[in-house]
């Protein structure tokens, strides 16, 4: 096996990365967001 990342692969897991911050931080704020309004709600 080699060791070596082509440029091609490398963007493909930066892009697979980026994709699944996106979505774990748009779930976050979605969160907070519903956590804040049941608390103002209380």
């Amino acid at each position: 096996m080699s060791s070596a990342i082509t440029d091609e692969e490398l963007a493909k897991a930066t892009a697979a990365a980026n994709f699944h911050i996106f979505i774990l931080l748009s779930y976050l704020v979605k969160n907070r967001a519903a956590l804040f309004n049941n608390i103002v709600y209380l």
